[in-house]
């Protein structure tokens, strides 16, 4: 009973990973801790702008901009309506809230890997 449920185990896990590795890119330790900290600590006073990407499990990619030590999060995605709805003419609507599947401003997630681009 018990090795039929190992083997079971196994296929359940291949199956949810869908051919991913198990392994973390990233291993959790005190000093990879410690480096993502650090990273996320150090204030860029430059005036260039730095982009890092994050794509969370479902998909969805997450753009970090950093410039002059502000950092400001969007979100990929569709983009909203034309100005009062109107197909033709009119300026389309980029700053707006993001989530649900739109494009827009989020908050930055803390628990991202970032990647510099």
């Amino acid at each position: 009973m018990v090795g039929r449920a190992k083997r079971d185990a196994r296929a359940i896990d291949r199956e949810l990973r869908k051919g991913k590795s198990g392994v973390p890119e990233v291993a959790d330790t005190p000093w990879a801790r410690f480096r993502s900290a650090l990273e996320a600590a150090h204030i860029d006073r430059g005036m260039g702008v730095s982009s890092e990407t994050y794509t969370a499990p479902d998909g969805q990619v997450i753009y970090r901009f950093r410039r002059n030590g502000r950092t400001m999060c969007r979100t990929g995605g569709s983009v909203g309506p034309k100005i009062g709805g109107a197909v033709g003419g009119g300026e389309v609507l980029f700053d707006v809230q993001g989530g649900g599947g739109r494009a827009g401003e989020i908050q930055c997630p803390s628990h991202a890997q970032w990647k510099r681009d």
